[in-house]
Formats: structure tokens, C-alpha cells, sequence
């Protein structure tokens, strides 16, 4: 990939030792004391998700032992509750697209008897009290206890706490570890010869004094693997009451190659002077020569941390000085830093107040940036594991193009034409012979079908594209001459469309009336869209698009008019909806709920679909089970705009179905129907979709986004050449540069 001469390192990809990020801009660990009782809860799951953009996220402070939580809502990683609960977490990192880091720290000597629970005791390294105030829930700031001296077995027992901890970390999700041995906790301690007065084979001598830290180093890498494991120092600091001690530059080169040694993934080293605000040139210039020995001595990645603007970061990545910069409190109150800090946009200030309370206040309430223009369809998008490079989706069509139900090699040029979209869906593609009701209608349900498939996704990855494959069956709509022999036109019911279908050989002809599904007959619809979807899967697809929209079969099943079984499968919402139901979770168990999406138009007439009660209580039901199974998105097309209905008669009954299906989902949801930009962007600005398709504007624009984005004028549509078998109205639509040319 080329990159812009203007783009930093620092937001660009970064690979080294198996470690792969899409930037180098990384959430430092914050302590932010929101787990209450000591568990990962749904506020701190948001609260990462929201800052998933950055290349990796190290995690907040978490205990090894009960004997490190000495200070409040700490969360812990010793018990299987805690393991269950940080899952959570990692889940919605990894479906955002994220990494993290588990950062295991025992707090030592700095914190209070009165924070931890029954049984755990306050230890270090020698019993040396902390000149400081702690924080209780119980009796507000108070002194710092004093702590026992860590016994001989005390210590080996806080090291295999440390490797239990490592092991429940990877088994939670998180992608790694890194062990805290700065400021001022446990591992400092031991460095620390005015905290630390030991005379054994831990206290003493540089050596003695790292041996904590190198056995707890070793015994980790061994247990989860040195290409997982990274650590934090920081030299020279003073916080929780760490005086400077004489030989700092040599505990450190000593603590490098020991690191180098051992083979860890990487350091992350905290520049103190400018963190803690401390004086002189006497410790800048030590701190800078402490970090160079330790770069020149350490042969893995190095993460520098502490009071970072953007154009230090920049200038630290750019010369070599670290691999990676860490941010603290600039991530707490920005969200999208990377993306903040990649457009030089201005910050939002972190309201320090809050930085540890127990509400959500100031945790999960700080927003993203939102552009001076306003382009927020055309910004990247991420979530549930779905990464487009813009929020521009090109709608499913009926093009009529696929001759022998075939896609050619013309349906493969036109869809590479529009790969720009954040993401294609395909014309409706038909799971079953019997699903062919119209002319020309593409098919999924055979090898060679399959294989002329895989020539058109070639064709859209070649371009950075993805798309997805619109499963759509026919039902009722259509005439058996466009079928091949012996499929048949099949409904819900035997209830016939009183409308004309066009056929190839004889023009404008009758729907014919279909054969109403039998019970086994359902069963083996299921099954066709089971093996379609799989089928997609195989031809290259990105994932599948169920079509419950526009009057087509499974529609058909939701609306009383059309539907008027008196079996499961008919009669009350959930039996009208129970097909779509079992087809999505049969598709779903196949292909994966996170490749599979669904298409809805509710209050639509298309296709002689008359309107019926209860239609805002059908798209509940289907919104909450499709919330169930956990499909990827859901897709509503508006017929307000898209059909031309008359927006008095349903307009305030729509925008309430909506707002349901948009609380009942959590899933992606994306707005279809007669969007504009202006409208696009005020709806994924105000959360009421996350993407936007478009459809006609694309059969017309192969470069819409482009188009959009720049504010050029849109190419007109020729409805005359919509379903036709010809290249004329469907290839030849030029783009914007194509179009400057000809002038």
C-alpha cells in the first residue's frame, strides 16, 4: 500500500516480532477504578470499545491477588468470575478490530488495609510505609499502611500469582500481557534501595534487587510465551514516594538485558520528567541517557510514554528514538486520539474530577470528533469485526444481466466499476431453480454458478472492495415461463400477484398463482439457503445478505394478506416470522452470524404488499431475534423515499419502527431509501444508522463516494436500461475523471 508523503509512521501500520497493528498510537494503561467488586462490567467494556482505533490498547491496572487490591475497584484476574467478566471485554475489542493488552500490577505498599478484602494482607519488599494518602470508599483519603516484609515463600508465591494471572489473561481474550514495573508499585519496589532493604538474595546489589523482576519475567514468558509478554518501567520516578537513588542508570541497562535475554516482545518505558513535571537538566538529560542505553540494549519493540504531544510522538517514530508512543490521559477524553491526532485536530480536555469516580460520568461519556464539513460517511468504519474503508454501501439491484443465470463477465466489470463502496451488496442472487420468477436472475445454487461468482469477487477484492451475496427468492412473483424445468412458482399461500411479469419470450404476461409451501417444503427452502449461503462463501464472498424486503418470498410469509396459513408458520407474528427466524439461524450456524446480514422494508406496497396491523410489533419481534442469533446488520430500506408512498399516511409509524429495530438491535444498522448527502450525514452523526446505501445514484456513478465527497455533480440514471441484457445503461456509466475528460 502507498501512503501519502505527509502520513507519519506514527499512523501507519506497524509490524515487528509477530506484532501487528493497524497504527502506532497506543492507550497507555489508566487506572480508572470502575470495577466494582473487583469485576471487568459493561461500562468498561464501552469504554474500551470506544478506543478500539487504537493500534493497542494496554489495559488498565489488574490484580494478580487478592493481596493487590489495596485500593478501590481495582479489578482482578485470580478468579473464574473475573476471567468471565474480562471476556466481555476482549470480545467487543476483537469485534472492533482492536488488540489488548492485560496490564497485571500489584499496587505493594501503596494503599490501605481497610481496601482489601478478608484474608489478603498489605506486602513489599521491606516494611516501609508509603509517605502518602490513599483513597478508601469507606473513610475517604487515609494514610498508606504499613506493609509485612515479603517472606522467602511469599515471593514465590506472588510469582505464581503473577503466572496464574498471565494464563487467566489469555484465556479471558486479551491478546497479551504486560507486567508494571513502574511507578512506584511491587516490581519498582524491589529496584528501589530506600524501599528496599532486604539482605537476601533480593535485596542488596543491582542484581539482587532486578532478581524479582527477572524471575517473575522468566516464569511468565515460560507459561504464556515471550512473543506475548511485554513490561513497563519507569526510570527515575519519584511517584508514590520513590526517591532517586544512586545507581539507576546501571539497574536499568542491567533490566535490559535481562528483558533482551529473555526475548520479550517489548519495553515501555515512561519519560518521568515530563509525566510528573520534574525539574532540572540534570534528570532530563539522565532520562534521555537511560532510554538510549536501554533502545541500544533491547533488541525488541520499544513503547515510550509520558506527556507525548503529536509532533514529539511524530518525531520520536520518525527517528528511531522508539517503535511505538503511548498516551495516557489524552486517550481518557478522546476516544478517537488516532484519528485526532493523524488530521492535527484539537483535543478534548479530560475533566480530572472524575478520573475515578464509580459512575460513568466521565468514563464512557466523552464523544468522538465529529469534521468542521461534516464527512463522516466517508471516514472509516468498524465495528462487530466489520472494517470498510468508508460508510458509502452500494444497495442490492436487480440488473437482469445474468444471462443463463450466470454472472458474465460484464457483471463482473460493473460491480469492479463500483468497488469503491465501503461495501457492495449484490443483486438478488437465487438460492433454488424455484426462486428464478424473473428474467435473467443470477443463481447460487450450482458448481458452475459458483464459479462464475468467484470471477466477479476477484474482481472486487483486486480493488480493495468487499461484498456481500443477496439471497433472495422469487415466491409469488413471477410466471413459470421464466422458470427452468421443473422448478414452480411457490408462495406461503396459493395467493396470486395480480400484476404483469415480464418474461423474455412473450413480453408482459400474468403472475402465475403459486403452490403453497408444504411443511417439507419449508424444510427444504431452509436447506436451499443454507447451501446458497455456503456457496457464497466458497465463490468468494465477504459474507451474505438475506432479502426480507420488497414483497419477494419471505416477506411474503410476514404479511396476513399473502399469508394465510393455519399452521406455524402463519397466524401470529412469531409463526409469520418463524421462517425468516429458522432461515437465519440455519445460515447463521453454516456461514457464521458475524458474515450475515438481513434486509427489511417495513410499511413497503411493493408488489401488491398491503399494509396490515401490527407491523411495528412484526419488526420488534424480528429486530429482537435477529438480536438474539447476532447477525452483523440489519439493512431497512425507507419506502417514503424509495417508493414514492405517500409519507402522510405511514411517516410517523415508520420513524417509530425504526427507532425500535434501532434500540432492539446492537448490531450495525444501515438506512436505505432516497438519501442525499446532507441526509446521510445527519443520520450517522445522529446515531440513527451507521451506514448508508445507495442505489440508483450508484447504477449511475461507479465512483459515488468520490463523487459524494467532493460535491460533484452526480451522473443521471436511464430507467429505460435497467433490465436489459445489454452493456448499454449498465458498464458504461462513466466516472467523474472520465467524465472531465470528454470536455
Amino acid at each position: 500500500m502507498q501512503y501519502k508523503e505527509n502520513k507519519s509512521k506514527l499512523f501507519r501500520p506497524f509490524e515487528k516480532n509477530g506484532l501487528s497493528l493497524k497504527n502506532r498510537v497506543i492507550m497507555a494503561p489508566l487506572t480508572r477504578s470502575r470495577a466494582i467488586d473487583n469485576l471487568a462490567n459493561d461500562w468498561i467494556a464501552e469504554y474500551y470499545c470506544q478506543r478500539a482505533s487504537a493500534g493497542l490498547i494496554i489495559s488498565e491496572t489488574i490484580s494478580p491477588s487478592p493481596n493487590g487490591l489495596s485500593y478501590p475497584r481495582i479489578p482482578g484476574l485470580f478468579s473464574e468470575e473475573q476471567i468471565h467478566s474480562w471476556k466481555k471485554v476482549t470480545n467487543v475489542i476483537h469485534e472492533s478490530n482492536g488488540k489488548i493488552y492485560a496490564q497485571l500490577n500489584h499496587p505493594g505498599r501503596v494503599g490501605s488495609t481497610i481496601n482489601l478484602p478478608v484474608g489478603a494482607k498489605l506486602v513489599a519488599p521491606s516494611a516501609i510505609a508509603a509517605d502518602i494518602m490513599v483513597y478508601s470508599d469507606i473513610q475517604g483519603p487515609v494514610k498508606a499502611s504499613k506493609p509485612e516484609s515479603f517472606t522467602s515463600i511469599g515471593i514465590k508465591q506472588a510469582i505464581n500469582e503473577f503466572v496464574t494471572a498471565a494464563r487467566n489473561a489469555l484465556e479471558a481474550g486479551f491478546d497479551g500481557v504486560e507486567l508494571h514495573g513502574g511507578n512506584g508499585y511491587l516490581l519498582e519496589q524491589f529496584l528501589n534501595p530506600h524501599v528496599n532493604k532486604r539482605t537476601d538474595q533480593y535485596g542488596g546489589n543491582i542484581e539482587n534487587r532486578c532478581r524479582f523482576i527477572v524471575e517473575m519475567t522468566e516464569a511468565v514468558a515460560a507459561e504464556i510465551g515471550r512473543d506475548n509478554l511485554g513490561i513497563r518501567f519507569s526510570p527515575y520516578n519519584t511517584q508514590a514516594d520513590m526517591p532517586h537513588y544512586e545507581d539507576i542508570p546501571e539497574t536499568y541497562a542491567y533490566l535490559a538485558n535481562e528483558m533482551n535475554r529473555i526475548g520479550l516482545l517489548y519495553v515501555h518505558l515512561i519519560d518521568t520528567v515530563t509525566r510528573l513535571e520534574q525539574e532540572g537538566d540534570e534528570v532530563r538529560n539522565a532520562i534521555d541517557a537511560c532510554f538510549n542505553v536501554m533502545r541500544n540494549t533491547f533488541n525488541g519493540i520499544m513503547i515510550v510514554n509520558g506527556g507525548y504531544t503529536r509532533e514529539r510522538a511524530i518525531q520520536a517514530v520518525e527517528s528511531g528514538a522508539a517503535d511505538l508512543v503511548s498516551f495516557g490521559i489524552p486517550f481518557i477524553s478522546n476516544p478517537d486520539l488516532p484519528y485526532r491526532l493523524e488530521h492535527n485536530l484539537e483535543l478534548a480536555a479530560a475533566d480530572r474530577a472524575t478520573f475515578y469516580s464509580a459512575t460513568p460520568q466521565g468514563f464512557t461519556d466523552y464523544s468522538t470528533y465529529v469534521p468542521a464539513d461534516q464527512q463522516v460517511p466517508f471516514l472509516p468504519f468498524e465495528k462487530k469485526g466489520l472494517s470498510l474503508k468508508n460508510r458509502i454501501i452500494m444497495a442490492p439491484m436487480t440488473r437482469s444481466r445474468a444471462v443463463d443465470n450466470l454472472p458474465t463477465a460484464l457483471v463482473a466489470e460493473y460491480y469492479r466499476q463500483r468497488s469503491s463502496a465501503g461495501l457492495i451488496i449484490s443483486e438478488s442472487i437465487s438460492p433454488s431453480p424455484n426462486g428464478l420468477g424473473l428474467p435473467r436472475i443470477a443463481g447460487i445454487f450450482n458448481k458452475e454458478q459458483t464459479k462464475a461468482w468467484r470471477k466477479v469477487t476477484d474482481e472486487v477484492h483486486k480493488n480493495d472492495g468487499k461484498i456481500f451475496a443477496q439471497l433472495n427468492h422469487t415466491g409469488r412473483v413471477g410466471n413459470s415461463i421464466n422458470f427452468p424445468y421443473p422448478a414452480k412458482i411457490v408462495g406461503p399461500s396459493a395467493i396470486a400477484l395480480n400484476i404483469d411479469i415480464y418474461s423474455d419470450r412473450k413480453g408482459m404476461i400474468k403472475a402465475d398463482t403459486p403452490e403453497p409451501l408444504t411443511l417439507e417444503s419449508i424444510k427444504e427452502l431452509i436447506g436451499e439457503f443454507v447451501i446458497a449461503a455456503r456457496n457464497a462463501m466458497d465463490a468468494g464472498f465477504d459474507g451474505v445478505d438475506l432479502h426480507v424486503a420488497f414483497g419477494y418470498l419471505l416477506e411474503q410469509f410476514l404479511n396476513p394478506a399473502v399469508n394465510d396459513r393455519s399452521d406455524r408458520y402463519g397466524g401470529s407474528i412469531e409463526n409469520r416470522c418463524r421462517v425468516i427466524v429458522e432461515i437465519t439461524e440455519a445460515v447463521a450456524a453454516e456461514i457464521g452470524a458475524d458474515k450475515l446480514g438481513i434486509r427489511f422494508s417495513p410499511y413497503s406496497t411493493y408488489l401488491e404488499m398491503s399494509l396490515y396491523d401490527g407491523i411495528n410489533e412484526t419488526y420488534a419481534h424480528l429486530s429482537s431475534e435477529m438480536n438474539r442469533i447476532g447477525i452483523l446488520y440489519i439493512h431497512v430500506a425507507d419506502p417514503i423515499a424509495g417508493l414514492d408512498q405517500d409519507p402522510e399516511e405511514i411517516s410517523d409509524v415508520l420513524e417509530e419502527c425504526f427507532r425500535i429495530m434501532r434500540n432492539n438491535f446492537s448490531g450495525i444498522m444501515i438506512l436505505n431509501g432516497g438519501y442525499t448527502k446532507a441526509k446521510a450525514i445527519q443520520a450517522i452523526a445522529s446515531g440513527a444508522a451507521d451506514l448508508i446505501s445507495f442505489g440508483k445514484s450508484f447504477l449511475a456513478n461507479p465512483d459515488l463516494p468520490f463523487r459524494l465527497e467532493n460535491d460533484l455533480k452526480l451522473n443521471d440514471f436511464d430507467p429505460a436500461t435497467f433490465y436489459t441484457a445489454a452493456q448499454e445503461g449498465f458498464t458504461d456509466y462513466p466516472d467523474y475523471q472520465q467524465t472531465e475528460n470528454n470536455f
